[in-house]
């Protein structure tokens, strides 16, 4: 061979030797380029997920406090939710009935929706230390005095077989306090 071919084979190696060279640092310009792209990605999913409310049990919306697309403060409230596999009534007793109640105790519901049937029912709160009637007790003598506050709630099976029943429908509630005492047949009117 020739020293011109030397010479020309010798620069064809080095040109490919750069090409090369020039090949693997695009790969990693386009490795650190997806890397980025990714973060991006990460990034955009992440804001997504933090715009994204998501409700912690089944219900619906009773208040809105917030419209879409407002500015609020971290941890400000949006919406009043209503548990729709919780529903109760709340009833306000003197202490000689409070006293004769028990967690668990059975109870029933006439709801103004059908007065003429029972829900079964059962007493799932009784407060620990009296309270004034709060003001939408009807008469003025009843609000002076203290009560306890009590929960008559209903069993989620029973809410599955009334789909009528919501929270917030306004009704009776009856505790029987002498176990002995037996339910009438349907509700009085």
């Amino acid at each position: 061979m020739s020293q011109d071919q030397l010479d020309s084979s010798r620069t064809r190696a080095a040109s490919c030797g750069s090409a090369v060279a020039a090949a693997q640092a695009g790969v990693e310009a386009a490795r650190s380029a997806g890397k980025v792209a990714q973060a991006g990605r990460d990034r955009l999913l992440g804001d997504l997920a933090d715009s994204s409310i998501r409700a912690p049990f089944s219900g619906y919306i009773l208040y809105r406090l917030a419209e879409a697309g407002e500015m609020i403060a971290a941890g400000s409230p949006l919406v009043t939710l209503v548990s729709d596999n919780e529903v109760y009534l709340t009833a306000f007793l003197p202490a000689e009935v409070a006293g004769k109640l028990a967690l668990g105790d059975e109870a029933r519901l006439q709801m103004d929706a059908k007065p003429d049937e029972w829900v079964p029912a059962t007493v799932t709160f009784v407060a620990a230390e009296a309270e004034f009637t709060p003001k939408s007790v009807e008469t003025a003598s009843e609000r002076s005095n203290l009560v306890f506050r009590t929960r008559i709630g209903v069993d989620p099976a029973v809410l599955a077989q009334n789909p009528w029943l919501k929270s917030g429908m306004p009704g009776l509630g009856w505790l029987r306090v002498d176990s002995d005492a037996t339910w009438p047949s349907a509700p009085s009117r």
